[in-house]
């Protein structure tokens, strides 16, 4: 585990509204066009993953998380897969992987904290119409 932490990230966890950790992955997605990353959120009472992309490397960007826009649901075998995808849409490979706690989510945000491999912290992701309006 990485003890590098981006400065948008909170060393300390609060406490959660699910009372189970639910399972994360960080895909790094390389196609014909470029490469983003995809983070994927495992939800409860469902099988498809909540899914946001990424243009900028979690490595080398503090603002990762808060360029993410949401995209639509994934399935779920992606939390373990590696490999290509698709013809033409080239392949993906697990950047990083664990648990998450959910902490708040409404139409315009989720609020989650990370227990990743190299990411471990609390994060906010909002809609894209949310970040239009300057929220």
């Amino acid at each position: 585990m990485s003890t590098h932490l981006p400065p948008f990230l909170s060393p300390s966890a609060p406490q959660p509204l699910s009372p189970c950790l639910l399972r994360f992955t960080i895909l790094e997605h390389q196609e014909t066009g470029g490469t983003h990353w995809d983070l994927l959120l495992e939800q409860p009472g469902t099988d498809k993953l909540a899914t946001w992309s990424v243009s900028v490397s979690p490595e080398t960007d503090a603002k990762f998380f808060r360029l993410a826009q949401r995209k639509p649901d994934h399935r779920q075998v992606y939390l373990d897969y590696e490999g290509s995808v698709l013809p033409d849409r080239g392949s993906v490979r697990r950047w990083d992987a664990g648990t998450y706690e959910l902490l708040a989510r409404e139409d315009d945000f989720w609020s989650i904290f990370l227990h990743g491999e190299r990411i471990f912290g609390k994060i906010r992701l909002d809609t894209c119409e949310n970040r239009k309006n300057g929220v």
